[in-house]
């Protein structure tokens, strides 16, 4: 994948939906975690491939099957591109190690429960 998105000289950005399939065999976490961090750094000046190629903006994660919801990655330009993680409201969860961060770390990022939803969630009061 990367070296087809190298040579995508009129593509300047693009988003991932990593969706994986339920598949016994297949742990998506650990195609997630390997799929970002390789991905991250295409089109940027830390990218290892030549031509840069298009730089990835953001990253979903999601399964074909029923899931409580996965935070995701955006690439935050105000903060010089580094990568930011986001729960399914878009309410900020903290930020990305970056190429440091274990398959522990980044599991643990993405079900990071939302402090602002936790809040949100715990204040109703619906009445039946």
């Amino acid at each position: 994948m990367r070296e087809q998105l190298k040579h995508m000289s009129n593509v300047k950005t693009f988003t991932l939906d990593a969706k994986a399939l339920g598949d016994p065999l297949w742990n998506p976490l650990w195609i997630w975690y390997h799929a970002s961090q390789s991905l991250k750094m295409l089109g940027t000046e830390y990218s290892d491939t030549v031509p840069r190629g298009p730089q990835l903006t953001g990253i979903t994660f999601s399964l074909d099957t029923w899931s409580p919801g996965e935070n995701y990655l955006r690439r935050d330009e105000a903060s010089g591109g580094q990568w930011v993680w986001y729960c399914m409201k878009n309410h900020l969860i903290g930020i990305d190690m970056g190429a440091d961060m274990t398959v522990r770390e980044f599991c643990a990022k993405l079900y990071q429960e939302c402090s602002i939803c936790r809040v949100d969630e715990e204040g109703d009061t619906t009445v039946i």
